[in-house]
């Protein structure tokens, strides 16, 4: 197709506004440093560089990040529907508004000077997550009313969100301590379906992360590594936010019972989002884990969803 690879880069969102602000990061960032006053800074001193940039996950970007590579990209010029020559940009942006876990703001694509009118395209089908947990997933996000809004808004109605494959998925609840997700993945690795990469498991924190690997057994600890990137040989441990971009045939949601109900909505619904993220990680089998499912948590409504 005559494309020069060396001539495409991939990179982060924060690594190129640093190769463009051309600052030192602070010794202790703080989040509003990362999120704003790095990419003004960048934004000042950016330039038309790229023919076309594509950002994924575009529903975590925030408004100047948006603005940072509209900028630098370069303008061409072509004929809109009125046959008109006008200027614009190549900037394709791929992402589910439902996964907002860092930007809870609504994008308003005029405010960005984007013309969106006929450049947008709704997909429905999965080709990962099975009915199951997609069903489960949604009528969890529902829940909420403002979340519920949402979901009808940004999909055009509840209807025809699939799996294209018509995969089922099984869906299933453990209780307990870490033990029965000891001998959960034992189950899985001795039946010799499954190998240790198809297993994913997702935890609230790094801390839990490496709390649950150290409590996993010898020989499965020995399979098992506590990660943000994907192997072809061990089982990955990993947070409910590193999750976002992941996917297994296998994923084990732990302490899902620590995930409650919050005094503040915009807080309730990140955390209903982090779920829906890992929900809808598994291809195959999705166990949802809890400690205690008679207290008040969202573990407990995912149980009362699930027939």
């Amino acid at each position: 197709m005559n494309i020069h690879l060396e001539n495409i880069s991939v990179t982060t969102f924060h690594s190129m506004a640093r190769d463009i602000a051309k600052v030192i990061v602070p010794d202790k960032p703080s989040d509003e440093w990362w999120t704003v006053t790095l990419p003004s800074i960048a934004l000042e001193k950016a330039a038309p560089t790229f023919d076309a940039i594509l950002i994924d996950e575009y529903q975590d970007f925030y408004d100047d990040w948006i603005r940072l590579c509209v900028k630098l990209c370069k303008t061409y010029k072509y004929k809109n529907s009125k046959d008109e020559e006008v200027e614009g940009v190549n900037l394709f942006m791929a992402g589910d508004r439902l996964q907002s876990i860092y930007n809870t703001k609504d994008l308003s694509w005029k405010e960005l000077g984007i013309d969106m009118r006929g450049r947008s395209e709704l997909l429905k089908k999965s080709y990962r997550t099975g009915k199951n947990p997609i069903n489960l997933a949604l009528d969890f996000l529902m829940l909420d009313p403002s979340l519920r809004k949402e979901v009808e808004n940004f999909y055009d109605g509840r209807d025809e969100i699939d799996n294209d494959s018509n995969i089922n998925s099984e869906v299933e609840f453990l209780e307990g301590k870490y033990d029965v997700i000891n001998i959960l993945i034992k189950k899985l690795l001795d039946k010799g379906c499954y190998k240790p990469k198809d297993i994913m498991v997702l935890c609230k924190t790094n801390k839990a992360c490496m709390n649950l690997f150290s409590h996993l057994e010898n020989d499965i600890r020995n399979k098992a590594q506590v990660t943000k990137e994907p192997n072809d040989i061990r089982m990955i441990i990993t947070t409910y936010y590193s999750a976002k971009g992941l996917e297994a045939p296998i994923c084990i949601l732990t302490d899902v019972d620590e995930f409650i109900k919050k005094s503040i909505d915009e807080n309730d619904n990140k955390e209903r989002k982090l779920l829906y993220v890992g929900i809808t990680r598994a291809s195959e089998r999705l166990y949802i884990h809890g400690k205690n499912y008679g207290s008040d948590s969202f573990a407990a409504q995912l149980k009362k969803l699930h027939p």
